[in-house]
């Protein structure tokens, strides 16, 4: 039980209460919308948490989503959903946050001892190539972790509980001394929002990249005792735990730094820490919020690999795939697969863009999901349920209704050309492009 929680929670803590923050507040520059913007983001990890319960407890084996929708709508869309999350969200969530640790947190530790990682540490002048302290330190922590999580399922989730338990317990204290001592630290100013019909969609969406992964235990169902009282309870405690966590430090962040200083802290826990505690603080800071990202990785790490080793298991994705090792008994091939999925995402996006690619294939899978327990609770009343979502249909209508409103608000912000990219929609382009392909050479059942 403990493991499990602790995948869900370290999952879930990780770059995006740091790093997300100033995006949000320079969307929104109201203190009390700014809380409740997160808290709405709780309750929406929350709604989709009791969701993943019932069909986890239902349905508890590896791959998550991939598993549901396979068994709710068939192979055409679950092949589709599977390729989006295998690639590109959990890709791209490992390739985000192992870049962000590498270029703030690990970055400032290494500065202390004076090695600059910001210079080019490899480079093919033939070629056009470099390769930059950051970018290097971030692939050998891809490396790294996928390499602990190839020897077993027994120290990855040991591992995870150490990532996990410590930065918790330190960032809880550190916020209730910011809330304590906060009114005797100077806020600066707020600044001017950027505004348009998008704002609060893009906010939601750096909100929600910071809760994913509240449903990172339902990937690994398959590799948990006890699945059907486990899964629900992991869910359900670890993503309000860590929602508990999230509000105490938006609050601390705003006490120390007032909205117009959050909105220029590219990293919150370290900009609160040096005007809290002066920069004598940042060095210990920044290596518990290090510790925090490093297990969020870990946990993704962990969770990816599901859906491959899923896909490939039933043929949808080569079934090399789907092959445990002897020893260790994990999908090493699709830890590896996905490691360079990640790598070759860490040379080729920033942080913001992946944010935004992730968050809203996110909130579009998240939302087939939800469609799939209606479905399913249509189709398969009489089946076996040890846990039954919680205020059925309500947290689940509210999931979709909110996801698909943000989806629409990124659209619509895009086709009015309030959005400077279309990247955030690429998600979609791919799900729907993958679906076309599959449909036309596969077919459903």
């Amino acid at each position: 039980m403990l493991g499990a929680t602790t995948i869900v929670a370290g999952s879930m803590l990780g770059v995006g209460i740091f790093l997300t923050p100033h995006l949000v507040a320079q969307s929104v520059t109201s203190p009390s919308l700014f809380l409740l913007l997160w808290a709405l983001g709780g309750v929406l990890a929350i709604a989709g948490a009791v969701t993943y319960a019932e069909l986890g407890a239902m349905m508890p084996d590896a791959g998550g989503d991939y598993v549901y929708l396979d068994r709710a709508f068939g192979p055409t869309l679950s092949f589709a959903a599977g390729v989006v999350l295998f690639v590109g969200v959990f890709g791209g969530s490992i390739a985000s946050m192992s870049a962000a640790v590498s270029q703030y947190q690990l970055s400032l530790l290494a500065g202390l001892v004076g090695v600059d990682l910001a210079e080019p540490w490899i480079e093919l002048a033939a070629l056009g190539f470099e390769l930059t302290g950051v970018e290097l330190v971030a692939i050998l922590l891809v490396l790294g972790l996928t390499a602990v999580n190839a020897v077993g399922v027994r120290l990855s989730s040991h591992t995870q509980t150490l990532l996990t338990l410590v930065p918790v317990g330190v960032l809880t204290v550190f916020a209730i001394v910011a809330l304590a001592t906060a009114p005797h630290v100077t806020a600066v100013p707020a600044t001017t929002a950027t505004g348009g019909a998008s704002s609060i969609g893009s906010a939601l969406l750096s909100i929600y990249f910071a809760y994913a992964g509240w449903n990172a235990v339902a990937y690994v169902g398959g590799e948990v005792l006890n699945p059907g009282q486990t899964i629900p309870r992991a869910l359900l405690l670890g993503t309000g735990l860590v929602t508990a966590l999230y509000l105490l430090l938006c609050a601390a962040w705003i006490s120390v730094l007032g909205m117009g200083g959050l909105a220029g802290a590219f990293e919150a826990g370290t900009a609160a820490a040096r005007a809290l505690l002066g920069a004598s603080a940042e060095g210990g800071v920044a290596t518990i919020i290090a510790i925090a990202l490093i297990g969020s990785v870990n946990a993704t790490v962990l969770g990816g690999a599901r859906i491959g080793y899923a896909m490939g298991r039933e043929g949808a994705l080569p079934r090399t795939f789907g092959m445990l090792s002897e020893g260790a008994k994990v999908p090493a091939r699709a830890l590896w697969a996905q490691a360079v999925f990640a790598i070759f995402l860490v040379a080729s996006g920033t942080f913001e863009e992946l944010v935004q690619l992730t968050s809203v294939a996110m909130f579009l899978l998240g939302s087939l999901t939800v469609c799939a327990l209606f479905a399913l609770r249509r189709r398969e009343p009489d089946v076996d349920r040890p846990y039954r979502a919680t205020l059925y249909p309500v947290l689940p209508c509210l999931y979709l209704v909110t996801a698909l409103a943000v989806v629409g608000l990124e659209v619509w912000g895009f086709v009015a050309g309030e959005a400077g990219s279309g990247l955030p929609l690429l998600g979609i382009a791919v799900f729907v492009a993958v679906w076309f392909v599959r449909r036309l050479v596969g077919g459903d059942r």
